[in-house]
Order: C-alpha cells, then structure tokens, then sequence
C-alpha cells in the first residue's frame, strides 16, 4: 500500500488547530508551526493541495493564506 503525502506529513499527529492562528498570536506559535513545516518532506505537495484547492485558512506548507494567494497569482500570471 503507498501512503499519500497527508499519512507521511510531519504534522500528521499535531493539534490541527495549531496551524489556524489569530491576529495577534505570538511568534512562538509561528515558530512551532514552521518546526514542523520546515522539517517535513511533503511540504511542496502540502502547499500544492492548498493552493490547487483555494484553501485561505491556515498554514499549508509552510505559508499562510495571504501568501499562497501570491502564490496562486503568480501561477496565474498576473
């Protein structure tokens, strides 16, 4: 059986709330979301689905939303 990238994620057993922050959240917390983000070998196709699939919540592959939105715009060519 192949695992898909979500059962290989660094984050697979991590609170998901963790990766939704609110304005005003602490540093930290973005640190210990990019400590598993930065470290996980399915980051590229974790951001990939966010972006293919318009997601504007959260952290995927290590961006925010507003972030990925550059990303989708820059796919798009504008």
């Amino acid at each position: 059986m192949t695992e898909t990238w979500r059962e290989l994620a660094a984050c697979r057993k991590a609170d998901v709330n963790l990766f939704f922050m609110e304005r005003g959240d602490s540093n930290e917390r973005m640190d210990k979301i990019l400590s598993f983000c930065n470290s996980c070998k399915v980051k590229t196709e974790c951001l990939h689905y966010a972006v293919d699939n318009h997601i504007d919540h959260g952290i995927y592959g290590g961006l925010s939303a507003r972030a990925r939105r550059s990303v989708r715009r820059e796919r798009k060519g504008y």
